[in-house]
């Protein structure tokens, strides 16, 4: 990215405009499209993107909340605050390429491999990240442990209001880990390498933390089913808990089902996610 801060903006809006020109839907990115646009490098500018986005304006903690970077004014060697308006279009950004990503993977078993595959030739403000798992990893575990709710309440350094609302900020952030998810629900796809490695990363016992205690203790709720042993072994009326997925009126239920479908492919594919699971 650029220097100076009124080039950040433009460069930002641009790249934006274009993902969404030739990779905004599901239709551009399928099929012979989909092959056209890996074979011309999509795949890899988009994770190279994302990279450049992590180590520019994010900061290098998994478990942290989003927070602002400074970069160095090539110019005049002043020290820019990107303000609240630049990073949530560096969030936007992130949540288009994520899309096109997750759109490409769709049905298309080379560019799923083609994401697994990719490596990252130079470290970018000792943010070692190595492949293309682990950035769409970052996008996901950043929010560990923070809950559903705090994460659609997140606020930006202007907002004054000291009341739990969900705010614009927060919106982003639930749109930004969904796109992240739904990435790993197309590439885990028949993809065992994949689900190894994401397994790996630790998005197994993450997924699971989520799905299980995302929620606010008094929001969480159980649904009682037969348990499966007694029930076919032991033939006894006893029951067991199983958590239960989103009403639809929470915000959270399409990624909570995005969550369930990655861990379903991921423990077709990898034993230990299985076992886990």
């Amino acid at each position: 990215f650029p220097g100076d801060y009124l080039s950040i903006c433009q460069d930002i809006v641009k790249r934006k405009r274009v993902i969404d020109q030739h990779m905004g839907s599901m239709p551009q990115c399928r099929g012979k499209l989909g092959d056209r646009l890996r074979e011309a490098g999509a795949v890899d500018r988009l994770l190279e993107m994302l990279y450049i986005l992590i180590s520019e304006f994010f900061i290098d903690d998994f478990t942290s909340n989003m927070k602002l970077k400074q970069t160095q004014n090539l110019k005049n060697e002043d020290c820019i605050t990107f303000d609240d308006t630049v990073f949530d279009s560096v969030i936007e950004l992130s949540i288009g390429s994520l899309g096109a990503l997750r759109d490409l993977a769709c049905g298309n078993a080379i560019n799923r491999a083609t994401i697994g595959s990719f490596k990252i030739n130079q470290y970018r403000n000792k943010v070692e990240i190595e492949s293309g798992l682990h950035i769409v990893s970052f996008f996901i575990k950043r929010n560990h442990h923070v809950l559903w709710n705090d994460i659609l309440c997140s606020k930006t350094s202007e907002d004054q209001d000291t009341t739990r609302q969900p705010t614009a900020r927060g919106k982003l952030e639930l749109k930004l880990l969904t796109a992240a998810i739904g990435v790993v629900r197309n590439i885990t796809h028949s993809t065992q390498t994949n689900c190894e490695e994401l397994h790996k990363c630790g998005l197994t016992e993450y997924f699971i933390w989520r799905l299980r205690h995302g929620h606010e203790q008094q929001e969480h709720e159980y649904v009682t089913t037969p348990s499966l042993e007694n029930s076919y072994i032991n033939n006894v009326n006893e029951t067991s808990e199983l958590s239960r997925l989103p009403d639809p009126m929470k915000p959270w239920r399409e990624a909570c089902y995005r969550i369930s479908g990655s861990l379903i492919n991921m423990a077709e594919k990898c034993h230990q996610c299985a076992l886990r699971c």
